[in-house]
């Protein structure tokens, strides 16, 4: 049993921070990612609300909500994934992880914290 646990712990040592890449290297990775996640949700949100609700309420068409609407789900859930595990590998401030987090959540903000996450980079 033991060797079973080691040899998961090993694994997910190599998968968070393999050791062929510098640490530098894998961080600056890591954030380009959440960038791209985050800009990819704000797409995702801003279809949802400017084209999906606008179909279902005004021309009838609940369907594009429930597909635009699973879309940013995932998209969502993917970031906010990425987003903890950058926050606890690169050893984030709570206030930078919130601000992160915060931005999602508003319209246009993935787009506006997309220049400060250029500059952690």
């Amino acid at each position: 049993m033991e060797k079973n646990i080691s040899s998961v712990r090993a694994f997910i040592r190599s998968w968070a921070l393999p050791p062929d890449r510098p640490v530098l290297y894998v961080l600056v990775l890591m954030i380009h990612t959440l960038r791209m996640l985050t800009l990819t949700e704000g797409v995702s949100y801003l279809l949802l609300l400017g084209v999906a609700m606008p179909l279902k309420y005004l021309a009838g068409m609940p369907m594009a909500v429930t597909i635009v609407g699973w879309l940013h789900g995932v998209l969502f859930v993917l970031f906010s994934l990425q987003l903890a595990y950058v926050f606890f590998r690169a050893r984030w401030s709570i206030a930078r992880g919130a601000l992160v987090f915060i931005s999602a959540l508003v319209p246009f903000g993935s787009f506006v914290i997309d220049r400060r996450m250029r500059e952690w980079e």
